[in-house]
């Protein structure tokens, strides 16, 4: 058999291994980074429309002790709640929540990942919440209040 033929053959395990290894955690922070934000994005609107319902929740600190409560019982433990009241026509409401989670490249780098939601309600005329999704604060949104 011809030894140059056999170390070929290892040479491209060799290589190989290690490139699927990084392959799979590239695709699998990917793939865990979507699972989390749609995760936090669904908890973070219920959470909103049940805030606005609620009849005992009026001010900053009610609505980020609501949220908090909420959170926990969602098992999301290292989350950082902020709660803005804007100053636009419908006196809307703006909760926002960034979450910690786990990543093979946060663990290898010591970087801490995060996903964050931002949704944005409001009760309309007829005493229903409304409740979309922020992609950006834009600097132009008046601020009443805020509180972390």
């Amino acid at each position: 058999m011809n030894r140059g033929a056999i170390k070929g053959k290892e040479l491209i395990y060799f290589i190989l291994v290690p490139v699927g290894v990084f392959l799979f955690s590239v695709a699998f922070d990917a793939i865990n980074n979507v699972y989390w934000q749609k995760k936090l994005d669904n908890a973070t609107e219920v959470i909103l429309k049940d805030a606005l319902k609620a009849e005992a929740v009026d001010t900053v600190e009610e609505y980020v002790e609501f949220a908090k409560r909420r959170y926990e019982d969602a098992k999301f433990d290292n989350n950082e709640i902020k709660v803005t009241f804007m100053t636009d026509e419908n006196h809307s409401v703006l909760l926002s929540d960034m979450y910690e989670h786990f990543s093979i490249y946060g663990y290898v780098t010591g970087q801490k990942q995060y996903v964050t939601s931002r949704y944005k309600g409001y009760i309309d005329e007829y005493n229903e919440a409304q409740v979309e999704k922020l992609q950006e604060v834009f600097e132009d949104d008046k601020v009443e209040e805020e509180t972390d």
